[in-house]
């Protein structure tokens, strides 16, 4: 069986996940060569250049030893050359300073150490110039100590024949100041026998030296050759480690992006399947908008028939049990359509449409109201209802005065549904403030009290959840479908409050949120709604002379008992009717009469009301005609609605089924005095 596409979902982060960590171990792997092949080779450089530094170091000191035997060398003939006790002895001093150095060139050679080569300049302010080199010998150079150690033996033999040399010179100095000449023929004979062994002495110590630099000069050349070597076999691992990781790369990536390919596939199947699931859930949101619209419209057609009816039928003379009969049919068609209500409004706010409306009311007044409202049924119950109203319960405030009214109404009439005896109290607080947050908000506390049944404490919590009572059995005492307190919570909570209960069960209820409510525009009262008045009480055209023209008033409506009720309550109110069964006979009569007043239904045959209104409109513009107010009469009454008909042209919304009260206000607002 195909997994649905969240299941198969899951499985895509795993495998994505999994080769861009192998895709990514090999990047690194190769990468960790490159740098672990340019450390070797750099370090395998490194001790390479510190080896031709080294053998450089040595040339340098091999230099030194060459030139200082060569200066000695030239010293000791320079020596003999010389005449004068003084010259002799500065000589000599100069090549005991030098055989010195080379002795310390040599030591430095074999132990380490520090040579400077001093280079004389002819330059003003500068007589000479110092060079320095550290040497340290390595381990393990035996062949370099052998050439050093043959050297050592020659510095006491150089020292001693030029301490000879000097001694010679000295007594030959003497001889010739006591004119001795047989014995200074002599001493000259000796000296230059003494000279003769100096070429052989120098020639084997230069040999040694030579020796010494030219291995030196050998090695340091092998040295740039092994560097050059390394430097080539460097370069070409560095360039197929470097190779090899861009193909890893170029690998790595080839496969990551064909993953990302086949995970995008998916996906975009999987998303596919998610905005066909989303467009079926539209669909069905749409259809069930539709039904709600559709059953909106079919139930309250006829219930507009039986309210009407029923209001009218109240109106006449009546025995006692008419009247009975008739007041609880006006009864139980209120309680179903209040029904209705609450299931339109639940589906508004279960779909985010349901808007507040911001308005200046009178609390003090709708409050009273919703108490007179359940007077007559506490009353016939023999149960007290209350109504404690704080005195510092502001009169006017700026709020959605319909749904507090309708979230009142659902708790009083549950309390007093739900209460055999005793009482019910509606009370408000004004929930104390400071002068500065007054000055923006009211916050008024709510609550309703009884002394009903009560509720076990952990019910509390399901009866707010839709179509849910505390009671579920079906052989309850109580009907209801559960709806009111999950309407009224959310209505609550919109309204910037939460609705709660403190119950327990044989001790009754009590019901409670606060609201806040914005600073009124205006001090002045909101309008009461006007009550219905008998023929004879001031109406239009009531007890008015004949020959003042009664408003007249164009009623279009399809169905038949519904048009019948609506033409007698005009009727009943003072107004002259003309009806009208379609758009078409709707707009005829309009365009061909003039009325204060048109009530026009929305769904009619032949031409409905919305494109009729349009009609009428535009020939009042081509006209220049005065503007004839319609009000939408129909049982649409779901969101946005109300728009359509304005959209339309339209001037208000009466929505089905309404009562004469509701009509006399309608009238009264769009029909000039």
């Amino acid at each position: 069986m195909t997994k649905p596409p969240f299941e198969q979902n899951t499985l895509i982060p795993d495998r994505s996940a999994s080769t861009f960590y192998w895709q990514l171990a090999i990047f690194l792997a190769g990468f960790l060569l490159v740098v672990g092949l340019s450390n070797l080779y750099s370090r395998l450089a490194d001790e390479l250049v510190e080896q031709s530094a080294k053998e450089q170091a040595r040339l340098f000191i091999g230099e030194e030893i060459v030139d200082s035997l060569q200066n000695i060398e030239k010293g000791v003939y320079q020596l003999v050359a010389t005449s004068g006790i003084p010259s002799q002895q500065r000589i000599s001093r100069i090549l005991q300073a030098r055989i010195s150095k080379l002795e310390h060139d040599i030591h430095v050679l074999q132990h380490g150490g520090t040579v400077t080569r001093i280079s004389p300049l002819n330059m003003e302010g500068r007589n000479e110039v110092a060079r320095t080199i550290h040497f340290h010998p390595e381990s393990g150079s035996g062949g370099y100590v052998m050439e050093v150690i043959e050297l050592d033996p020659y510095l006491d033999t150089m020292r001693t024949t030029v301490a000879n040399l000097v001694s010679m010179l000295e007594q030959r100095e003497a001889l010739r100041k006591q004119k001795k000449t047989s014995e200074l023929f002599s001493l000259d004979k000796e000296i230059d026998l003494y000279m003769k062994s100096v070429p052989p002495l120098f020639f084997r110590i230069n040999e040694n030296a030579n020796r010494l630099f030219l291995e030196s000069s050998i090695k340091l050349q092998n040295l740039e050759v092994q560097q050059a070597v390394e430097r080539e076999k460097y370069r070409l691992f560095a360039n197929i480690a470097i190779f090899l990781v861009i193909l890893s790369v170029m690998v790595s990536g080839f496969l990551f992006f064909r993953q990302v390919a086949t995970s995008n596939k998916t996906l975009r199947t999987a998303f596919d399947d998610m905005s066909a699931a989303r467009d079926e859930a539209e669909q069905a949101s749409r259809t069930k908008s539709q039904f709600l619209a559709n059953m909106s419209h079919e139930i309250r057609t006829p219930m507009n028939a039986v309210l009407g009816l029923t209001e009218l039928l109240l109106q006449t003379d009546l025995n006692e049990k008419q009247r009975h009969y008739a007041q609880t049919i006006s009864r139980s068609g209120s309680s179903l359509l209040l029904l209705l209500n609450d299931i339109l409004d639940l589906s508004r706010i279960e779909a985010g449409k349901l808007i507040l409306e911001q308005a200046d009311f009178d609390l003090r007044q709708s409050v009273d109201d919703i108490a007179n409202l359940f007077r007559e049924t506490a009353r016939a119950k023999g149960i007290i209802l209350a109504l404690d109203i704080d005195a510092a319960t502001p009169q006017v405030v700026r709020g959605d005065q319909l749904r507090l009214r309708q979230a009142l109404v659902n708790l009083v009439g549950n309390a007093i549904k739900f209460t055999d005896h005793g009482e019910v109290t509606l009370q408000t607080v004004l929930i104390p403030g400071n002068a500065e947050s007054r000055k923006n908000s009211f916050m008024v506390r709510f609550a309703i009290k009884d002394t009903g049944i009560g509720i076990d404490e952990e019910k509390c919590a399901l009866i707010f959840k839709s179509f849910t009572q505390a009671d579920e059995s079906t052989t309850r005492k109580y009907g209801g479908t559960g709806l009111g307190l999950s309407v009224s919570r959310q209505l609550i909570d919109l309204m910037g409050g939460t609705l709660e209960v403190e119950s327990s069960p044989g001790a009754g209820s009590t019901f409670f949120f606060t609201l806040p409510f914005g600073i009124p525009e205006s001090t002045v009262p909101a309008k009461e709604t006007t009550a219905l008045l008998a023929p004879s009480s001031g109406l239009p055209g009531a007890d008015t002379p004949e020959e003042t023209p009664r408003p007249r008033v164009l009623v279009a409506e399809d169905n038949r008992v519904n048009l019948a009720i609506a033409t007698e309550m005009l009727e009943i109110l003072g107004y002259t009717v003309d009806t009208a069964t379609d758009g078409a006979q709707a707009l005829t009569a309009a365009l061909n009469h003039s009325y204060d007043l048109i009530l026009m239904d929305c769904q009619m045959p032949e031409l409905d009301g919305y494109d009729a209104t349009r009609r009428l409109r535009t020939t009042e513009a081509d006209r220049g005609a005065k503007r004839t107010p319609v009000v939408a009469l129909t049982g649409n009454a779901m969101k946005g609605d109300r728009e359509l008909c304005l959209m339309a042209g339209m001037d208000d919304y009466l929505a089905k089924p309404f009562t004469m009260t509701q009509l006399l206000e309608i009238c009264n607002k769009w029909i000039a005095d």
